[in-house]
């Protein structure tokens, strides 16, 4: 059998060891989200096939967030197998060293991540943007389900258009960008002295027409305009008589609006949008058109350059591999440093996520949250070749 025969083997063993792995995660995390969502469905805002549509479409999200672990763990188990069966030693004894062991494996995990960012998650941004899609839906036919817990939210300004000189500041927690519908609203009026006057509470708002639409609209508290002189010497008279216009329902409240819709698309995508929405081919425009409307990119450049060095973290993923997965069959050991290996890859996992954030938030720079994890996992595992060969 020639070298590259056995090259040719060892990558397909690899190949089909990682989609199994795939598999059985697909599995594993179909099973639990639909637990999950029957669980939080159980009120019947969603059919059956609803929720086993939402199991299946957020398979690839989360495949495509622990996708190096699952190249290291299917790497170990690659090594594994083949070192059970002697076929490691059969090999060696032909002549070739754990580093042309590797080789095959680093380059199909290599050649994995390129299909991975350029296939894979691209494919997993359409079931992600499905999801919030089909989660919109049922969120607007029952608006009473949004928990708005841990939602930053969206801020605007804007002036008041009835009333010349005067503000308008909204905050809504969720907002679709493309029919630009707000959910759980709040608008603070200010007067021209900066004196607040009028807060509006609604669950739901839409802009169209250059107007903020509020439907089911509820004034929380109202002062009857006062100029800022009267409004000092008359407190006592003013809160009084505001309790007669505490808590007015309405069905509807139109608000003029001079804010460009498009500015509003971008600021929605920049405070709301998760980076992982939008693929490798869509972030260079994205990082742009932020740029030059003035808003924050950060994450997207970080989301950007993490997809870059996607395929080398496979690549050390592998290599690092072969220090777990290539022991004696007879070592007692064995199976605890196999086990070892899959705690490191959780470990690897959770510290680049972590990074990864801070990268984001801008506490580090790109570069260091992106490139430097690569090029240091890469040289441990060339450090960890080393001293195995060695031995």
């Amino acid at each position: 059998m020639s070298f590259k025969s056995i090259y040719i083997y060892i990558a397909k063993k690899f190949i089909k060891q990682f989609i199994q792995i795939v598999l059985a995660f697909a599995l594993l995390i179909f099973l639990i989200n639909f637990i999950e969502i029957f669980n939080r469905s159980s009120s019947s805002y969603s059919s059956f096939y609803t929720q086993v549509e939402l199991s299946v479409l957020s398979i690839p999200q989360l495949i495509n967030e622990i996708s190096t672990s699952i190249i290291l763990i299917s790497a170990i188990i690659c090594y594994f197998n083949l070192a059970i069966k002697n076929e490691i030693t059969i090999i060696r004894i032909s002549g070739l060293s754990i580093w042309h062991i590797s080789q095959p494996i680093a380059l199909s995990a290599f050649g994995l991540g390129i299909f991975w960012i350029s296939i894979f998650q691209p494919i997993s941004t359409i079931s992600t943007n499905k999801i919030q899609k089909i989660e919109s839906e049922i969120i607007k036919k029952n608006p009473e389900i949004y928990n708005s817990q841990n939602q930053k939210g969206i801020w605007l300004r804007q002036e008041n258009l009835d009333h010349k000189g005067q503000e308008i500041i909204i905050n809504s927690h969720s907002a679709n960008k493309n029919d630009l519908t707000f959910l759980n609203n709040t608008i603070w009026f200010f007067d021209e002295y900066g004196v607040f006057y009028k807060k509006i509470n609604s669950k739901t708002m839409t802009l169209k027409e250059n107007r903020f639409i509020l439907e089911g609209a509820t004034i929380n508290s109202i002062i009857p305009q006062l100029n800022y002189e009267k409004n000092q010497k008359n407190f006592k008279q003013l809160s009084k008589e505001s309790l007669n216009f505490i808590n007015q329902k309405n069905q509807q409240i139109i608000i003029p609006s001079n804010i460009d819709e498009d500015f509003i698309r971008k600021k929605i995508i920049n405070n709301l949008e998760n980076a992982s929405s939008f693929t490798i081919f869509q972030l260079p425009n994205l990082i742009k058109e932020m740029e030059n409307s003035g808003l924050n990119s950060q994450k997207f450049k970080v989301r950007f350059n993490y997809l870059i060095t996607l395929p080398l973290m496979f690549l050390a993923m592998s290599l690092i591999a072969c220090f777990f997965g290539i022991n004696h069959v007879r070592n007692h050991r064995a199976v605890i440093i196999i086990f070892l290996g899959i705690l490191a890859g959780v470990a690897l996992y959770i510290i680049s996520a972590i990074i990864t954030s801070f990268g984001s938030s801008g506490l580090i720079s790109v570069f260091a949250s992106t490139w430097m994890p690569s090029f240091i996992c890469i040289a441990t595992a060339i450090l960890l070749i080393y001293s195995k060969e060695k031995n």
